[in-house]
């Protein structure tokens, strides 16, 4: 009797692994199809796939791509510099800020850049560095996982001329730990700030404006909504 299959975490146990390699071939067998022994893989805790390489961790940069990155010699050309940012766009969801990062390499790939080949100039050596830095650092996707938590983190700037602008979103969850992302942790302190004041906020439409890492605040006057120490815990 087939059964419905539920979903699993990369973490599960080898005997776990075997109830669900025969559920897929239950379910195979039930639809009549076939599979190529010569090209299974059965019970490896890593695999290569469609040039990434799936490990218990997550999913990293295939091996065979990395090797063509880290041997990758400066672009001196509008041809190579397109072959090397297309290359690293195959994996640009493991690389933050990947259009910020890569975009000296793109914009000399524009009609209207003037550039006719030779040495790169130093903004887009500088990204061709950091892309292949990040990728041979062989960075890690983690895969989602069902019992966790998920935030979704979004961005948008209108960009100048010469970082492009747009919209950005990242679907990430909570650590295993219950730890959050810098993030998170500032999102959690807008809507508590936000529940504190709620009296003087209610019904009105302000900024947030948060301090990141360290960063001492801006020494401004500001205005009673934004002061802590100038408005009382509760109305008066």
């Amino acid at each position: 009797m087939a059964s419905s299959t539920p979903s699993h975490s990369p973490h599960d146990t080898h005997e776990q692994h075997l109830q669900i390699l025969e559920q897929v071939l239950e379910r195979l067998q039930q639809n009549h199809l076939k599979i190529n022994l010569e090209k299974c893989i059965f019970g490896n805790k890593e695999v290569s796939y469609l040039g990434f390489t799936l490990t218990p961790e997550g999913i990293k940069p295939g091996k065979n791509k990395l090797k063509t990155i880290e041997t990758a010699k400066a672009p001196a050309d509008v041809n190579t510099i397109r072959s090397f940012v297309g290359l690293c766009n195959f994996f640009r969801t493991h690389i933050k800020n990947f259009a910020i990062i890569a975009a000296p390499l793109f914009k000399l790939t524009r009609k209207d850049s003037g550039y006719k080949g030779g040495h790169l100039p130093e903004a887009a050596m500088d990204a061709f560095i950091n892309l292949r830095k990040q990728l041979i650092s062989k960075p890690v996707m983690a895969f989602p996982r069902l019992d966790r938590q998920y935030a979704l983190i979004t961005d948008a700037t209108t960009g100048t001329a010469d970082t492009p602008g747009g919209l950005r979103t990242i679907l990430t969850q909570v650590d295993k730990d219950g730890k959050f992302s810098p993030f998170l942790l500032e999102a959690a302190a807008a809507v508590w700030g936000m529940d504190h004041f709620n009296e003087y906020l209610k019904g009105k439409r302000e900024e947030i404006n948060p301090v990141y890492g360290s960063q001492a605040p801006r020494k401004i006057r500001p205005s009673p909504q934004q002061n802590n120490e100038s408005i009382p815990d509760s109305p008066a």
